[in-house]
Order: C-alpha cells, then sequence, then structure tokens
C-alpha cells in the first residue's frame, strides 16, 4: 500500500487524484424548485405550506411545459408502474409517458 500516506503521519506527500469513473462525466443541469412539481399537490392533497411559501411549483401546466422529454432507452414504459400499478414519480416521472392521462 503505497498510497497517499500524507494523512497517516509519513510517507510522501502526494497531491489526492479524484477517484471514480465517473470524474469526468458531464453533469445534468439541474431543474429549478419552481420548475418542479409540488408533490403535495402532485398526489391531490393540499400543501402543508401553502402556495405562497412553497418553493415548488402548483401550477400543473407549467410544470408540463418545462418537463424533461421522456428517456427513450427504456422499452415498455415505466417498469414501477408496469409492476405495481402506479409510479411514485407521477407526471414527472421520465419514461412515464404510457401512465399520463392528459
Amino acid at each position: 500500500q503505497n498510497r497517499d500516506r500524507d494523512d497517516r503521519g509519513g510517507g510522501t506527500r502526494r497531491s489526492r487524484k479524484n477517484r471514480g469513473t465517473n470524474k469526468k462525466r458531464p453533469r445534468d443541469a439541474r431543474i429549478a424548485h419552481g420548475d418542479k412539481m409540488c408533490q403535495a399537490v402532485m398526489a391531490g392533497d393540499d400543501c402543508p405550506y401553502g402556495a405562497e411559501k412553497c418553493r415548488y411549483s402548483h401550477d400543473l401546466k407549467a410544470s408540463l411545459a418545462v418537463r424533461p422529454p421522456d428517456i427513450a432507452e427504456v422499452e415498455g414504459g415505466c417498469p414501477m408502474y408496469e409492476l405495481t400499478g402506479q409510479c411514485k414519480f407521477g407526471l414527472m416521472c421520465r419514461v412515464g409517458a404510457g401512465h399520463l392521462n392528459m
């Protein structure tokens, strides 16, 4: 074990490299909180924070307009919906075109 021993108090002082297989993988763009749909509203409940204080969107049409496109690599639609008949991601499911009733 001739790795960075500077944290163990001996050996050479080399800079630590980033480890892992995906260290140069480009990251997906993050979706703003205001563009995500409130989970309580998606479940059909009232939002415990109210529409004014909640950081998530309560506007269904606006959320669907900024919804990322479905992932095309998954054949047969949403695996959770196929298995259990429901999907916890609801309207924001990335493979959910098969279980969205619009």
